[in-house]
């Protein structure tokens, strides 16, 4: 049997969901699945504030001392880039 690559309708936007969001520095990172991710955050200029990995479908993160504004969340692993941004107010 012949298999085609998947459409864009096919794929979903993130295997993660962020909330709350937007937030007041702690989110959880909520995955589908219990696979290994690192887990980087960047600020707007692109510099990583914060990394660390996790394995569970819900992860806590805490940015409260960090500055206001808008993080790209960036979660890896062997396969895949996931990318979610969450504002921090």
């Amino acid at each position: 049997p012949w298999t085609f690559p998947l459409t864009i309708n096919d794929v979903k936007k993130s295997q993660f969901n962020v909330y709350p969001n937007p937030t007041n520095g702690v989110f959880t990172i909520e995955l589908d699945d219990n696979v290994k991710y690192d887990v980087t955050i960047n600020n707007v200029l692109g510099q990583t504030v914060y990394t660390t990995s996790t394995t569970s479908m819900n992860t806590i993160i805490d940015l409260s001392s960090f500055e206001k504004g808008i993080y790209t969340i960036e979660l890896k692993n062997n396969t895949s880039i996931y990318t979610e941004k969450v504002i921090v107010e």
